[in-house]
C-alpha cells in the first residue's frame, strides 16, 4: 500500500501546478524533519503568489520551517500587533479615552492592565472592525471614561491576548489635575483591571443577548433595536466601517433599575437589575 508521501509524489507529477499538493507534501516532509525538502516544495508557489506565507504559518506542521533562519519569510507565524494612545493630561471631570489599534488573527481578545489604571469611571466601549480577513483582522478599541481623581505618573501597560498570542501595549503618561471642588459627576463603573471587549462579551451568541458576565448583566441587540437602560450601565457598541453592527451594555447586577430591549413598539425582552 503506498504511503501518503508516495501518493503525493504521484499527484504532483500529474498536477505540478496545484500548489495545495505541494503544501501537503511540505507538511509531511516537515513533520519527518526533512526541512530542506519541505522548503523546496513551498519556494516556487510562495514566489509566484499562489501560496501565502501567512496562511502557511497557521499550519502547525510547518512551524519548524518558520523557526529555521534558513527559510526566513517562507512561512510567517501569526503575530499580534498593538499600539496604544490616550490624552496625557486632563482635569477631574473631563472625558478621557484609551484607544488600542490591533492587528492579528480574528478571534476573541482579552485586554488586561499590567500596571496602574486611571482614576476614572468607565462609560462606554466601542470596537471598530477596520479590515477583516480570514487570516488577519485590524480592529480599533476605544474605552471612554470620566476622570474621577487627581493622578501623576503613568497608566498601563496593557496586555492583549488572542488565543495563544500575546502582545503588550505600552504604558502611557497621565496627569490629572483637580481644580477647587471639581466634581466628576455622572455615572458608570470604575476602570476595570480587565477591560470589556464587545466581541468577546458576545461570544458569538445570536442577538439579542441577555447573559451574566462576572458581576454584570450583558445586553446586546441588533443595531435597529432600542435599549432602555439604568444610568449605571456601560454602553457597548461594535461597528464595521461606516455602520453600527450591534449595540448593548454592561449593567451591574443588583444595581437597581429597569432595562428593556425593544424592536419598534414591541418589547423583545425586559427586566430589572
Amino acid at each position: 500500500m503506498p504511503t501518503a508521501l508516495a501518493v503525493l509524489d504521484t499527484a504532483i507529477e500529474r498536477f505540478p501546478k496545484v500548489p495545495e499538493l505541494r503544501w501537503d507534501r511540505a507538511a509531511l516532509r516537515a513533520r519527518a524533519g526533512q526541512l530542506a525538502d519541505a522548503a523546496a516544495d513551498l519556494k516556487g508557489p510562495v514566489a509566484r503568489g499562489t501560496l501565502d506565507p501567512a496562511a502557511l504559518g497557521r499550519d502547525p506542521d510547518l512551524a519548524a520551517l518558520a523557526a529555521d533562519p534558513r527559510f526566513a519569510g517562507l512561512v510567517q507565524l501569526p503575530e499580534l500587533r498593538v499600539a496604544a494612545t490616550a490624552p496625557p493630561d486632563g482635569l477631574v471631570g473631563d472625558r478621557w479615552e484609551l484607544e488600542l489599534e490591533l492587528a492579528g488573527p480574528p478571534g476573541a481578545l482579552v485586554v488586561a492592565a499590567a500596571g496602574p489604571v486611571p482614576p476614572a469611571q468607565l462609560l462606554s466601549v466601542v470596537e471598530d472592525v477596520l479590515e477583516e480577513g480570514a487570516l488577519d483582522t485590524r480592529r480599533r478599541l476605544q474605552w471612554r471614561a470620566r476622570l474621577t481623581g487627581p493622578a501623576t505618573g503613568r497608566v498601563g501597560p496593557w496586555t492583549v491576548r488572542s488565543g495563544a498570542l500575546e502582545a503588550t501595549a505600552k504604558a502611557l503618561p497621565l496627569e490629572v489635575t483637580a481644580l477647587g471642588a471639581a466634581d466628576p459627576g455622572g455615572v458608570g463603573s470604575g476602570w476595570p483591571a480587565e477591560l470589556p471587549v464587545p466581541s468577546a462579551l458576545r461570544q458569538g451568541a445570536e442577538l439579542p443577548v441577555v447573559a451574566t458576565r462576572g458581576a454584570s448583566l450583558f445586553l446586546a441587540a441588533p443595531a435597529h433595536h432600542r435599549l432602555t437602560l439604568p444610568p449605571a450601565c456601560v454602553g457597548i457598541e461594535r461597528r464595521h466601517p461606516g455602520r453600527r453592527d450591534w449595540h448593548g451594555a454592561l449593567c451591574p447586577v443588583g444595581g437597581g433599575g429597569a432595562w428593556s430591549i425593544a424592536d419598534g413598539d414591541r418589547t423583545v425582552q425586559q427586566g430589572t437589575l
